[in-house]
């Protein structure tokens, strides 16, 4: 029970909320410029639709309504390569959630207005609500290329392994999106300015060899004149 609490209340604890985090996430949707397979440019999501995408998530995810532990178990085998400890570790969590989600929704609350991303991920509860939430946003007249953004998307962030998701993760589940904003900037600026220095010296040092090979040819014709006119005066 001692860990069980201190699980609780590490869960409590999570910053930023879900709620939170949607506002972060279709923030960067809004701003981001996506491709088509014909290597075409797809402009930014419109924010209405955007927003309409979140309110639907959001209202799912606090309808959602938990599996007991016994059944999340079952449904949830211990995998081949998982060891005993982090299983009972698993277990321990999604009870966790179980209890405060139900002392939450008894008490008026919402799950995404109280709890973050370690409560998605423990319960893996996102992709039980994901498929509703696609239907429902094709069913208002969301662009399908839209929703399947926003669903997968959003489905990336939530993942434990690192990869190509976790950059952007590390900014939808950020307390302070502004500073985290501000820290990409600041070292994309960095890099540009370090990929030019880099450019500048290889174009310096291009420049210094052509010098180089420009004057040990004219070296070179030097020599071959000088040879020209010694034979010229033996003969």
């Amino acid at each position: 029970m001692d860990h069980l609490d201190a699980v609780a209340d590490e869960l409590r604890a999570d910053e930023p909320r879900i709620t939170d985090a949607m506002k972060n996430y279709i923030s960067y949707l809004g701003a981001l410029v996506g491709q088509a397979e014909d290597g075409s440019t797809i402009p930014p999501p419109d924010l209405a639709q955007l927003t309409t995408c979140a309110k639907v998530a959001l209202k799912q995810c606090n309808a959602h309504r938990l599996q007991s532990s016994a059944e999340w178990a079952n449904a949830n085998p211990q995998g081949e390569h998982e060891l005993g400890s982090d299983r009972i570790e698993a277990l321990t969590r999604y009870k966790a959630c179980v209890l405060l989600a139900g002392q939450i929704t008894s008490a008026g609350g919402k799950v995404t207005k109280l709890l973050g991303r370690k409560y998605l991920r423990a319960t893996k509860a996102w992709g039980e609500v994901a498929p509703g939430v696609a239907s429902e946003l094709l069913a208002l007249g969301i662009p399908s290329v839209v929703v399947e953004r926003f669903v997968e998307g959003f489905s990336r962030t939530l993942e434990e392994k690192k990869g190509e998701g976790e950059d952007v993760a590390s900014l939808v589940w950020s307390s302070d999106f502004q500073a985290q904003l501000r820290a990409r900037q600041q070292a994309r600026q960095a890099e540009i300015s370090e990929r030019r220095e880099r450019m500048q010296g290889n174009q310096d040092q291009s420049a210094m060899l052509r010098e180089a090979l420009r004057g040990g040819m004219e070296e070179e014709a030097e020599d071959e004149a000088e040879r020209f006119v010694e034979v010229g005066d033996s003969s």
